[in-house]
């Protein structure tokens, strides 16, 4: 149990260092409008991270709670029910990033992050 704790200890402060990291580098090279741009779009992909998510996992949880035997198959239709939300939501993020900006670092970085939406599902 320690081993696993201390794990995921590293593991959190790696993720922490790294964030740092990679936003002081993207305040230095991007202009402040961009660098709010692209804040701004980190906050819409949390939304749409909520979006996707939905209330898909506790409602699995209760199909599981009443039917333990249908375990596998409420955990195929989460999935399968996250990743067409993901499919309607990852374009719209992408088009916001076309929509809201000139700048081609910060339309890329959008698209990044919405594409990263799609790991929701199989998680």
């Amino acid at each position: 149990m320690f081993w696993d704790l201390w794990v995921l200890a590293i593991g959190h402060v790696a993720n922490l260092l790294a964030g740092l990291v990679g936003f002081a580098y993207l305040a230095r090279i991007l202009s402040r409008e961009s660098y709010g741009l692209l804040e701004y779009s980190i906050g819409l992909a949390g939304l749409a991270a909520i979006i996707i998510e939905g209330t898909t996992g506790p409602l699995g949880a209760i199909a599981v709670a009443r039917s333990p035997d249908r375990a596998p198959e409420v955990a195929a239709e989460v999935s399968f029910a996250r990743l067409l939300l993901a499919l309607a939501v990852v374009p719209l993020m992408g088009l916001y990033g076309l929509l809201t900006s000139n700048d081609p670092t910060v339309i890329t970085l959008i698209w990044l992050l919405a594409i990263s939406l799609f790991a929701i599902p199989f998680k």
